[in-house]
């Protein structure tokens, strides 16, 4: 269900009424989200925050997007969100949106750590509040087909998964303090997909 407010507020602004998903963090992943967001979604001017003005700017310049000068201020007057902010800063705007009724895209991980993590989990269940967290591999066919194999009993019984992952650029020197280990920020992709 589209949040009740989300007509108006495009109204009000002068955005088409689609539920447009607007980008807070607009970094690393962040950016992606927003190159990819207009070509899924009827859009008007994408709203991007970042922590970093300079950031935020390249990114909607490339969307011809409109910069917002806080998390705030993009809650205010979205239809959805994309969270893509650090891993440490997501929590106060899960916690935002949920209780605003804004759906929500998150990056994963979904929180710094395990606690922040249950608590989004009972809050997302307390209040029926939809949130997706980025795992986007289980959606790929080639996983699919190979769930399939698994689950019919026609790849024979999995003794050992490897995995491998790499990204094109490396991350930024401070980005394990925020993201997390490459356990919580990469591998568990290759959880989730074994799940």
């Amino acid at each position: 269900m589209r949040n009740p407010r989300a007509r108006n507020r495009s109204l009000e602004s002068g955005r088409p009424a689609s539920c447009l998903p607007d980008p807070v963090g607009a970094g690393r992943i962040g950016s992606v989200h927003a190159r990819n967001l207009p070509g899924m979604v009827p859009t008007g001017s994408l709203l991007i925050y970042d922590a970093d003005p300079a950031v935020a700017g390249k990114a909607a310049a490339e969307v011809d997007g409109s910069v917002r000068p806080t998390a705030e201020a993009v809650l205010a007057d979205t239809d959805a969100l994309v969270v893509a902010t650090s891993a440490t800063d997501r929590l106060p705007l899960l916690d935002t949106a949920m209780a605003r009724g804004i759906p929500v895209f998150c990056e994963k991980p979904l929180a710094a750590g395990l606690p922040e993590a249950r608590h989004i989990a009972a809050t997302a269940r307390r209040l029926s509040a939809r949130v997706l967290v980025g795992f986007q591999r289980r959606f790929d066919p080639e996983y699919l087909m190979l769930h399939r194999l698994v689950a019919s009993g026609a790849a024979g019984q999995v003794l050992m998964i490897r995995g491998t992952a790499f990204d094109r650029t490396l991350p930024s020197e401070g980005y394990s303090s925020t993201a997390g280990d490459p356990f919580t920020d990469c591998l568990i992709h290759d959880i989730d997909a074994t799940r």
